[in-house]
């Protein structure tokens, strides 16, 4: 075959078996994620990034643990360099007062937070009140 026969060939071959090939199969429906499990006694909050092993979240210093874990809006942990702007984050300390949690929030779950807190905080001042109502009652007897 002289070399300029085999250009053509190659062409060929190569449509061919294109146009041949079975159809690619369609791709998997992406699943969402399933909840993340972040602590119902996580504190609701804004961290700036954090600098020398100290962070501050909602205007107050504090001290990262030695092992503190901070998971991303994926739920992989991340280094804390990783933070480089503030973020909306739920949190743990430790006994010591130490950052040892924390779950950098994506902004569904931020609103979703700051609605459970609100909620959760007249809770309180309501069951505060009617324990207060309950105890100035039983004194008046």
């Amino acid at each position: 075959m002289p070399p300029l026969d085999l250009i053509p060939a190659l062409v060929g071959s190569i449509v061919g078996a294109v146009v041949d090939a079975p159809a690619q199969p369609p791709p998997p429906p992406i699943v969402s994620p399933l909840p993340r499990a972040i602590s119902p006694l996580a504190r609701l909050g804004e961290m700036q990034p954090p600098v020398d092993n100290t962070v501050v979240i909602n205007g107050k210093l504090l001290t990262l643990a030695p092992a503190a874990q901070i998971r991303d809006t994926n739920n992989l942990i991340v280094l804390p360099a990783y933070v480089q702007r503030p973020v909306n984050v739920r949190f743990l300390v430790d006994a010591s007062g130490a950052v040892f949690r924390v779950w950098i929030l994506t902004p569904d779950e931020a609103a979703g937070a700051a609605a459970a807190d609100k909620a959760a905080a007249a809770a309180i001042a309501a069951a505060a009140a009617a324990n207060a109502a309950a105890s100035s009652s039983e004194t008046s007897r």
